[in-house]
Parts: structure tokens; C-alpha cells; sequence
């Protein structure tokens, strides 16, 4: 179930500004005056009744039919049909012998929505972007659609995309002194190239405390073998890899921050790679902050994109939630305010209960098998840990996921 509400929908509270009221108010009557419509008709229980009962297109019976029959929050915008799909329902109602005074109540009501897209928004385009940004109906909808065509942007525009990409974090508690020892395994799957020539960095990570960066950070491998601590070549998790030897080259820049880079090949379909690494991150002191979060960085035009963070017992569940960060305003906006730079999202986040028990996301090649690869190597074979996940279609590019804890 949702571990949190979802994030704020706008900046401004409803009441704050006349929008707010006149959206809410115009969308309600349009609900209800189109909902009275379909009632009147009669032997309407769902939306191919109204396409046969009324003699419409099965496309606008469907959506008159969420538009007046959902009676929970207000209708999306993509959901109500243009002038003249409206204009037909309600002529093929009056057709039927409804009383001309429920006919004319919708009218009006689809009149008034047609002034607030007009003086609101200009069309009826901007319209649906702004005001189904406001209703709970409209806004997953809305977000899916131009995050797609913000995926589509930047894997043309950056010359590389991927199907997946997924991170599994899971915490080891290691007394006062220290903050929890963290295992990340993290995958790139579908990844290919659109232009020829085109490096990629996949991953930077960093330790961050609310005062800035740190460079008090130790790198291994999962398996833990010190000789490799810098080679990205021992970190592939190769069972997990679509080839044994992927070209990934590691830099270290100023502050501990790291880069792990793709090196540059094959374009389209026939160079797509699975690069899955796994890292042991540790040593790292206790200070005391606003807040702790694990925090997954989006670099890569993605379709889909999961994030699953491994609880140990201990940590209360009703304290988790998490964000999505810009990373345009600031490099990590984490370490600002709660709500600097932040991207409103409508997936919520999950807390699954036992990670041994928990669903797989089947989006993610592999991701069963990463999850149980991993809790094999925790105390207790991860015995009591808790599975919380984050899934996005299309997520923002660039921008961090950071889900938040707090240890008891």
C-alpha cells in the first residue's frame, strides 16, 4: 500500500488563486449536469450502453461515461469530448424525450467549461495540460503523456535510451558512530545508442550530508574484494549482463563524487546492452541532519524506471516517503528544503512488507533474481528487511529520486 499521500499537485493552495475555485466548480457542474443526462436515459450501466442507447461513437460514449458517471473528484479534461462530440450526445438525448431543462443544464455547464479552457489557457491543448494538472483523473494521464514526449526529446537529443533502468538499495545498521553500510546494485537494461559516437555516463554517486558533500565514502565491490575497489569492470554483476567485458571506464572527480561512462558503440537495437554493477559503500560517519534518504540519480532517457530500497528492522515504516528533485536548480537538491526544486509526480511509494515475499516488478529484466542475489549477502539473508519501491513511467531527465528514512 501507499506509504504517503501523493506530492502536491501545484504550488499554490486551492482558494489561494481564482483558478483554483472556478476549475473546480466548472468541472463539478460539468460532472454532474452530464451525469443527470445519462440517468435520464435510462438502462445506462456502462459505456457501450451509452454508445447503443444514444447512437454515438464508441471513443466519446466512453468518455462521456467518466466524465458523468465517475463520481469521485473531478473529471480530467482529456475526458470530455470537443464541441461537437458534446453537441451530438446531447441532441440524441433531447431525441430520446429528456427534459429539455437537463439538456440545457449540461449545455451550459459544457458552455462554462469552454469559457474557463479559453480565458484560462488560450485552447483547448492548454487547457488540458493546465486544468487536468488539478484533478486526480487527469493528472496521471496528463503526466504520462508528456513525460513520453519528454523521453522521445531527450533520446533524440542525447543519442541513447533505455528500457529499464532499476537500482536496489539495502541498508546494514553498524552501530552510533556510523550511518548504515549501503549495497546498490544498478542496472541498465535495453540501453542503446541513437547517435553514433555517443559516450554516456549511467550513474554519478556521491555522499551528500545537509551541509554539502563528503568525502568520507569507501568503495568496494559487493563481494568484497579490495583489489577491485576501482574497477569498474569488477563491479559488473555479469549473471546479470547481457555480454562479460562491457566498456565502462570509472572517474573520480573532486569531493569522492564518481562517474561510471559507457563507452561509445554500436547504435540502435543490435548494440542495446543489459550493464548491471554492484557496489558496497561504507564508512561513512554519523552526523546529525534534517533527515536521511537514499537517493537514485536519473541520467538516462528511460520507458520505465524502478527503485527499490531494502528497510533492516527497526526503521518505522510510517516515517518513509519520498521525493523527486530537479537537479537543474542544483546539483543535489536533497540537501535543500523538502520541496526545493521538487518535480510533482503521481505514482506514489510502495512499502511491499518482507522483501522475501515481495511481488517482483516484472518491468525490469532480472529484478527477482538481483533481489534475492542481494539478500543473500545481508545479515540474516536479509530475514525482517522491508521492500519499499518507487515505479515511474518515463521519469524526468535529469532529476533524483530520494526516498527518505529515519533509524529508530
Amino acid at each position: 500500500m501507499p506509504a504517503q499521500a501523493r506530492p502536491p499537485i501545484v504550488a499554490v493552495e486551492a482558494g489561494a488563486d481564482p483558478f483554483f475555485d472556478e476549475a473546480g466548480k466548472t468541472l463539478r457542474e460539468l460532472r454532474a449536469a452530464t451525469g443527470s443526462v445519462i440517468a435520464a436515459c435510462g438502462g445506462i450501466e456502462r459505456a457501450t450502453d451509452v454508445a447503443t442507447r444514444l447512437d454515438l461513437d464508441s471513443s466519446i460514449a466512453w468518455k462521456l461515461w467518466h466524465v458523468g458517471r465517475d463520481v469521485a473528484g473531478l473529471p480530467s479534461p482529456a475526458h470530455i469530448p470537443g464541441k461537437q462530440g458534446y453537441e451530438r450526445f446531447l441532441q440524441a438525448a433531447a431525441a430520446l424525450g429528456i427534459e429539455p431543462a437537463v439538456i440545457d443544464r449540461a449545455r451550459a455547464a459544457f458552455a462554462g467549461f469552454q469559457q474557463l479552457a479559453r480565458h484560462h489557457a488560450g485552447d483547448r491543448a492548454a487547457a488540458d495540460r493546465l486544468i487536468g494538472a488539478i484533478t486526480d483523473e487527469g493528472r496521471s494521464r496528463l503526466d504520462t503523456s508528456i513525460r513520453r514526449d519528454g523521453f522521445r526529446a531527450n533520446a533524440y537529443l542525447l543519442g541513447v535510451q533505455a528500457d529499464s533502468v532499476y537500482q536496489l538499495d539495502a541498508l546494514k545498521p553498524v552501530g552510533a558512530e556510523f550511518m548504515p553500510e549501503v549495497f546498490r546494485v544498478r542496472g541498465h537494461f535495453g540501453l542503446q545508442r541513437n547517435r553514433a559516437n555517443a559516450p554516456w555516463v549511467m550513474s554519478r554517486t556521491m555522499l551528500v550530508y545537509d551541509a554539502g558533500r563528503s568525502e568520507d565514502l569507501k568503495r568496494s565491490p559487493i563481494d568484497g574484494r579490495p583489489e577491485a575497489t576501482n574497477s569498474p569492470g569488477s563491479l559488473l554483476l555479469a549473471q546479470f549482463c547481457s555480454e562479460q567485458n562491457i566498456p565502462i571506464v570509472r572517474r573520480t572527480l573532486a569531493d569522492s563524487t564518481v562517474e561510471d561512462e559507457l563507452a561509445a558503440g554500436h547504435i540502435g537495437q543490435s548494440g542495446a546492452l543489459d550493464v548491471v554493477l554492484g557496489e558496497h559503500f561504507s564508512g561513512m560517519p554519523r552526523i546529525k541532519q534534517s533527515a536521511d534518504a537514499m537517493i537514485m540519480r536519473v541520467l538516462t532517457p528511460a520507458k520505465r524506471l524502478v527503485f527499490d530500497v531494502l528497510l533492516p528492522p527497526g526503521i518505522p515504516h510510517r516515517s518513509v516517503s519520498y521525493r523527486v528533485h530537479s537537479t537543474v536548480q542544483s546539483d543535489v537538491p536533497y540537501s535543500r528544503s523538502d520541496d526545493y526544486a521538487q518535480i510533482p509526480i503521481a505514482e506514489s511509494l510502495e512499502v511491499l512488507g518482507a522483501a522475501s515475499t515481495a511481488p517482483e516488478a516484472i518491468e525490469v529484466p532480472h529484478q527477482g533474481q538481483m533481489l534475492r542475489w542481494l539478500l543473500a549477502r545481508l545479515p540474516s539473508a536479509g530475514e525482517g528487511y522491508t521492500l519499499c519501491r518507487v515505479r515511474m513511467k518515463f521519469p524526468p531527465v535529469p532529476s533524483v529520486v530520494a526516498v527518505r528514512y529515519e533509524l529508530a
